[in-house]
């Protein structure tokens, strides 16, 4: 896991210095053309598929592209889906939306990121290791059936919450929602949330009980793995939502509201489970109650601030 995070923030460092990112407007009458990006774009069509409903399901972009030394061809873009060019990918960021399916251009989002193979191999090593450190770790804790039972409930109540939130089997979904990343990132987010509840109320309990009783290490121990196995599944939610982003915007992170609190909670998390056995009981109740509160803020407390930049509001 260490190596991963390291492959990750290193290609992300160098990546800042060394992507070349273009915004388009490709047209239907003139070619397109930007400094540093080496084709022009000429909008072939543009259509807004639509489910029985009516809401959208998806949005294409079909460009001829022509690069400098003259040789054209057709490439097709839609959300989730980008096109290559070359060392080039192209994404769909937005269109006329007062002309909707009449729209005269599409604004596209072109990005040459050279360290791409680097950091995907980074954030892949990291959801891998960090499933295994789970599963051994969850191997280790043994069978106390009611903390399973009390995970269980409360990893269904937040799915249930976060289905609802997003409309899943109400309405349908906005395109970018429509990925194969989105399951698999909202479970484990699901799971991590669920697991680090349990951890926050079981070490709260631990703390009041030392107040009277001498709590064993073993005690302390079993808190510190369910906060372990959570923060290891917050870790593959972040890399996946990390994966998804790149998918569908072109950025690995762009540090809106939703992705800092979500980094917050990581290293809340991370640090007590680094710390814990090095610190006092006062300081360990202290850590993982701020580290839950920070998981709130991470969860819904970000949707009470002002986040019409974010694209976590789906928006498209």
């Amino acid at each position: 896991m260490h190596l991963a995070a390291v492959l990750v923030v290193f290609g992300g460092l160098y990546s800042i210095f060394a992507k070349h990112k273009v915004v388009v407007m490709a047209g239907y009458d003139e070619p397109a053309m930007l400094r540093g990006f080496p084709y022009a774009l000429t909008l072939k069509e543009f259509r807004i598929d639509r489910y029985a409903s009516g809401s959208p399901l998806d949005f294409v972009s079909v460009l001829e592209a022509q690069s400098l030394d003259g040789v054209s061809g057709e490439v097709t873009v839609r959300v989730n889906a980008p096109a290559r060019l070359g060392r080039w990918r192209i994404y769909q960021q937005g269109y006329d939306t007062d002309a909707g399916e009449q729209s005269s251009y599409s604004v596209l989002q072109c990005v040459k990121d050279p360290f791409y193979p680097l950091i995907a191999a980074g954030l892949w090593l990291l959801i891998v290791s960090a499933a295994l450190y789970a599963l051994r770790t969850l191997w280790k804790t043994g069978g106390r059936g009611w903390i399973w039972a009390v995970t269980a409930v409360v990893f269904a109540l937040f799915v249930y919450i976060t289905m609802k939130s997003v409309g899943i089997g109400s309405r349908d979904l906005v395109p970018v929602l429509r990925s194969g990343w989105f399951i698999p990132h909202i479970v484990s987010y699901m799971f991590a949330y669920a697991m680090l509840a349990v951890a926050t109320v079981y070490v709260v309990v631990l703390g009041i009980r030392s107040r009277r009783l001498e709590v064993s290490r073993s005690a302390w121990t079993l808190g510190r793995r369910f906060c372990s196995v959570g923060w290891a599944f917050l870790t593959i939610g972040m890399c996946m939502g990390a994966l998804w982003a790149k998918q569908s915007w072109g950025d690995w992170w762009t540090f809106d509201p939703k992705e800092t609190w979500a980094l917050l909670t990581w290293i809340g998390f991370g640090a007590y489970f680094h710390l814990e056995p090095r610190i006092s009981t006062r300081w360990r109740v202290a850590m993982i109650i701020v580290s839950f509160l920070l998981l709130n803020m991470c969860w819904w407390g970000v949707n009470l601030l002002p986040s019409s930049g974010s694209l976590h509001t789906y928006a498209m």
